[in-house]
């Protein structure tokens, strides 16, 4: 029996092709072993294998490449729906075979300590070999970054995970897909709180539905109309996740929420929509309300990027239009370094800038100083959102191209530098076109 490190030199295809075979074994579904038990499957299987020896064979390093390279992930549904349930005693693996999917090139030193943990250890069980694993994996991870003797590494941990979703690479279309944070969704894994969240989420529906409904009718005549139903509808539709597909983004729910709640509050929409400015207010209320009774740790993960303020000496249109590279870098997968990031999740990102310049044009046409410093306010927060968004979206897609880059680090430098919005723009930057 090889370990980690001898198998990645001389028998690495095999080990891939079982990580593969095994996805059975780690998401036991009667889907999956349905679908393993195919001959159709099996040819693929070997296709997969053959491709492999046929690299190893040619001198070429399989490592970096994900596991599925000769067609498609046979498992990817059935993966996705039962990965989001894969919490506790199965985090560690989750995370590992999600790496390997992605074509992550792992720490080989590591994993061989994990497999040679002695066996009376695993006799006894997930509770304690995880701890063991655990302690392993924050070893090396202490290793690797090093925070200043002079910086806590606490606001650097909340600053990466200040994100709206977590990304994962879709390797039938090679994209980067907007996922759940693991956080928000494994509030939904308990039945009592996922029935009582879909309970409180039909509510919400019924009023978006009617709302929905009631601006259709009323057609072109609403200028408003068509943005505030788009966002109703994608909010419905996210809702329809949880119930669904067994996802919810939560981070994306609540940035519709947001844009509803912007339309509601404009005293053109609210004049423009007439009777229909209370159930509009209403529904930005409702989703406002289902988000902090269901969700308050979603809401908590971004406090501390409530604390980022642009710099006095900064300007904040220039700053702005940084954000606006980024997000574009981001749709581009900085011109293919990188998966892209899908059309439907750029958008919110978009979406977001939009809202943010829209704010800024209210700022620089109202004297009112408590109403500019609210509003600068949520144009910071607004900003500093898609910052951490796209620190974490650059860290997992260059995972799966084998590019070098912890978002940890440049966390890390952004602290240093002085934690202002035009420095979290311009390293954001960095970190993307590798400057």
């Amino acid at each position: 029996v090889l370990s980690p490190t001898q198998a990645s030199k001389t028998a690495l295809p095999l080990l891939r092709s079982n990580l593969i075979s095994g996805v059975a074994c780690i998401v036991p579904t009667p889907e999956i072993r349905k679908a393993a038990a195919t001959a159709a499957t099996r040819k693929k299987l070997w296709a997969e294998i053959q491709q492999d020896c046929r690299a190893f064979d040619g001198g070429i390093a399989p490592e970096g490449r994900g596991l599925w390279t000769a067609g498609e992930n046979l498992f990817d549904k059935e993966w996705q729906q039962a990965r989001a349930g894969l919490d506790g005693d199965w985090a560690f693996w989750r995370d590992w075979y999600q790496g390997a999917l992605d074509g992550v090139v792992p720490d080989w030193k590591m994993l061989e300590e994990i497999a040679l943990i002695a066996p009376e250890v695993w006799n006894q069980g997930p509770a304690v070999v995880n701890g063991v694993i655990a302690g392993i994996v924050d070893r090396y991870r202490k290793a690797k970054n090093r925070p200043s003797k002079t910086i806590t590494s606490a606001p650097i941990a909340e600053l990466m995970t200040a994100t709206l979703y977590d990304f994962s690479f879709d390797q039938q279309e090679k994209v980067m897909r907007a996922i759940p944070m693991a956080a928000d969704w494994k509030h939904l894994t308990d039945p009592e709180v996922l029935k009582a969240f879909l309970q409180d989420a039909g509510d919400v529906r019924e009023g978006f539905e009617l709302l929905s409904a009631g601006l259709e009718a009323e057609g072109r005549g609403m200028q408003e109309a068509g943005g505030v139903r788009t966002y109703l509808n994608a909010a419905l539709q996210e809702i329809s996740n949880a119930q669904d597909v067994g996802a919810l983004r939560v981070g994306k729910l609540l940035e519709y929420g947001k844009m509803i709640e912007a339309a509601a509050l404009s005293d053109e929409t609210r004049r423009e929509f007439g009777p229909l400015a209370q159930p509009l207010q209403e529904c930005a209320d409702n989703l406002r309300n289902l988000i902090a009774t269901h969700f308050s740790n979603t809401l908590a993960r971004f406090a501390i990027l409530r604390d980022v303020r642009m710099e006095e000496d900064a300007t904040p249109w220039e700053v702005l239009q940084d954000f606006r590279d980024i997000v574009e870098a981001v749709a581009s997968g900085n011109n293919g370094d990188y998966p892209e990031l899908a059309a439907a999740d750029v958008a919110v990102l978009q979406d977001i800038l939009d809202s943010v310049e829209a704010k800024m044009r209210a700022i620089d046409g109202t004297s009112d100083e408590s109403f500019n410093s609210s509003l600068r306010r949520d144009v910071d927060f607004q900003l500093a959102k898609v910052g951490a968004t796209a620190g974490v979206y650059r860290d997992r897609a260059g995972k799966v191209v084998g590019k070098s880059g912890d978002a940890t680090d440049a966390a890390l430098k952004w602290v240093k530098r002085g934690k202002g919005m035009r420095e979290l723009g311009e390293l954001i930057k960095e970190y993307l076109f590798g400057g």
